[in-house]
């Protein structure tokens, strides 16, 4: 009998997992193995593994997750933009921070 194989959902909830524990690596590793079995990755996603570059401070990682996200079609929401902005602001670019809080506040 074969198992069960995870869907987008499946992924979501342990991305989401990761990205609460701070274990960035652990999320990009599963939006890999998401898309090798041809699942692709939705806003959900994206915003999972951004929140977790924010709470380590990792802003060099951050910004080529929402560019990517773009690339797919999918383009930042408010869930977005907290997590770039809290990423920026933990890693200590303020003035990106306010740059990407101005823009949020002329796009929404």
């Amino acid at each position: 009998m074969e198992g069960l194989k995870p869907d987008k959902y499946t992924y979501n909830a342990v991305i989401g997992s990761c990205a609460k524990g701070g274990l960035y690596e652990q999320a990009v590793r599963l939006i890999r193995d998401m898309q090798n079995e041809g699942i692709e990755p939705d806003e959900v996603t994206y915003n999972a593994v951004i929140g977790s570059f924010a709470k380590v401070f990792i802003v060099r990682e951050t910004l080529p997750h929402v560019e990517c996200r773009a690339g797919k079609g999918l383009q930042p929401d408010v869930l977005t933009y907290n997590a770039l902005i809290t990423a920026l602001a933990n890693g200590g670019e303020t003035d990106r921070a306010l740059q990407a809080s101005t823009h949020v506040f002329t796009t929404f």
